[in-house]
C-alpha cells in the first residue's frame, strides 16, 4: 500500500508557513477545541473504552462535551472517511453514509453552579438519521450551527469484522539504543481468506499505543510464506517505548481536599486550586492509562487548577515545556506552557478542569518535535495498551477499509 500525503495538523502552534508538529498527540486534520469547549469524550459502552464500532452491529458511540456559556447552543456534526495513515480518502459522503450527510446536537443540560456557567451535550451515533456504510478510519467534526465555525474533531474507527483472525504479541527488548531502557516490538498474524487479496499490495497492519492514534506505527516487516497467512511486525528500530507513563490526577469533589491539593480558594469567579508540586524523580507513576473521566451530572463543578513542577536537572524556565493531558485532548498549546514562578522557583501553568479523574504528562517541544521520554520515563512497573489494526486496500473505491482489530495489554 503506497504512502499517502497527509494534511497538516491544526494546532495553535502552527502557522501556514510552519510544518506540522512531529510526534504530536493529534492527528492530521484534527481540530483542537477552543477554550470554551471542555470535557470532551468519545467512547463505546462507557468512558475510556476505545471508540471502535463493528460494521452492521447495533453498537453506538457516545460523544459528550461541555460548553462554558451563559445559554444553550446548537451544533452540527459532519463525518469524514480516512485512509490507514489518516489522510482523507477521496470518497464522497454518500459512499460511506446512509441518511443525512450531517446531524445536529441541541438541548444542552445546564450545570447547577454558575461560576462558571456551563452546558453539557451528548450525541449518540449511528442512529436513525445516520448510518455508516464502510469500515475504516473516521473523524467526527463539530461545528457551531449559527456561524459554521468548526470547533473540534475526534477520531473513531469502524471495523469490518471481529478479531478472531488476528493474533497479536509483544516482545520486550532491552537496551535497543532507541533512547529507552525498554521497548516493545509488536507482531501480528492475520489469516485472510479472500483469494483476490494480494497481500503485499493490499494489506497493511498498524499498531497504536495507549489510544494515541496519531502515533501509529505501520508494520515495516512482512512474511507471507504461508498460504492465506500474513505475519507483519515492527522492526526493532521501530519498536515502541515500553516505559511510557502518565501522572494521574483525582480531583474528586472540588470542596473535598485530595492528597494532591495544597491550596483551595472558592472566593473567586471560578474556584482556584493549587496542586502539590510534581517531583518527577520521586513520583510513582502507577499503571493508569492515558484516558480521563470527567465527572457527569449537573452538580459537577469547574475550577482553575494550577499544576506545579519541581524541574529536574537539565530543565529550566527556558526549556519549552508543556502540560498535556486528557483534559485538553493532549493538545500542545501556548496557554499550557510552563513558566517559572518568581516566588518559589517552580514551573507552573493552569488549566480549567471539571471534577473527575485525569491523566497528564509534561513534554518538551524542540525543533517542532514533541518528546515525553526525558520526563515521563518510569523505572517501575507500567502497563502499555496496544491496538493492532488490519487494513485492506479496496481497489474499486481506492480507499483503505478496516478489516479487523485486536487489543492487548503488556505489563513490564
Amino acid at each position: 500500500m503506497g504512502a499517502c500525503s497527509s494534511p497538516e495538523i491544526t494546532s495553535p502552534l502552527q502557522t501556514p508557513s510552519q510544518p506540522a508538529l512531529i510526534n504530536a498527540y493529534t492527528l492530521p486534520g484534527q481540530k483542537l477545541p477552543p477554550a470554551t469547549i471542555r470535557s470532551i469524550e468519545l467512547f463505546r459502552l462507557h468512558p475510556g473504552t476505545e471508540p471502535v464500532l463493528r460494521l452492521g452491529s447495533q453498537e453506538q458511540l457516545t460523544l459528550q462535551f461541555d460548553e462554558l456559556a451563559r445559554s444553550s447552543n446548537q451544533f452540527r456534526v459532519e463525518f469524514t472517511h480516512h485512509n490507514y495513515d489518516w489522510s482523507q480518502s477521496n470518497l464522497i459522503p454518500n459512499q460511506y453514509i446512509r441518511g443525512f450527510m450531517n446531524d445536529f446536537i441541541q438541548g444542552g443540560s445546564p450545570g447547577r453552579f454558575q461560576n462558571p456557567q456551563w452546558f453539557a451535550y451528548e450525541y449518540t451515533f449511528p442512529n436513525e438519521q445516520l448510518r455508516l456504510l464502510l469500515p475504516g478510519n473516521y473523524m467526527i467534526h463539530v461545528y457551531r450551527q449559527e456561524n459554521s465555525e468548526k470547533l473540534f474533531s475526534m477520531p473513531f474507527l469502524v471495523a469490518q469484522e471481529d478479531d478472531d483472525r488476528l493474533d497479536v504479541q509483544a516482545e520486550t527488548l532491552y537496551n535497543t539504543g532507541s533512547g529507552a531502557a525498554r521497548s516493545h516490538q509488536l507482531f501480528a498474524t492475520y489469516r485472510y481468506e479472500d483469494p483476490s487479496v494480494l497481500p503485499r499490495n493490499d494489506l497493511s497492519i498498524v499498531f497504536v499505543q495507549n489510544q494515541f492514534w496519531s502515533r501509529f506505527k505501520v508494520a515495516d516487516q512482512a512474511d507471507f510464506s504461508r498460504d492465506g497467512v500474513g505475519r507483519l511486525y515492527l522492526s526493532r528500530a521501530e519498536s515502541f517505548h515500553a516505559d511510557e507513563s502518565f501522572l494521574q490526577l483525582d480531583l474528586g469533589s472540588i470542596e473535598n481536599y485530595s492528597m494532591q491539593v495544597v491550596d483551595f480558594d472558592q472566593d473567586q469567579r471560578i474556584p482556584r486550586i493549587t496542586l502539590l508540586p510534581d517531583v518527577l524523580a520521586f513520583l510513582n507513576f502507577g499503571t493508569g492509562g492515558a484516558v480521563g473521566e470527567p465527572a457527569s451530572g449537573p452538580n459537577a463543578r469547574y475550577a482553575l487548577v494550577r499544576f506545579q513542577l519541581d524541574p529536574p536537572s537539565g530543565i529550566n524556565a527556558q526549556t519549552p515545556l508543556y502540560l498535556v493531558g486528557s483534559f485538553n485532548n493532549w493538545g500542545i498549546s501556548p496557554q499550557y506552557r510552563l513558566r517559572e514562578d518568581s516566588v518559589n522557583g517552580l514551573l507552573s501553568t493552569t488549566a480549567v478542569l471539571k471534577e473527575g479523574r485525569y491523566a497528564y504528562q509534561y513534554v518538551t517541544l524542540q525543533d517542532r518535535t514533541v518528546n515525553s521520554t526525558p520526563l515521563m520515563e518510569s523505572q517501575g512497573a507500567t502497563v502499555q495498551e496496544y491496538i493492532a489494526l488490519v487494513y485492506r486496500r479496496d481497489q474499486n473505491l481506492q480507499a483503505d477499509v478496516l478489516a479487523g482489530w485486536k487489543k492487548i495489554r503488556v505489563s513490564n
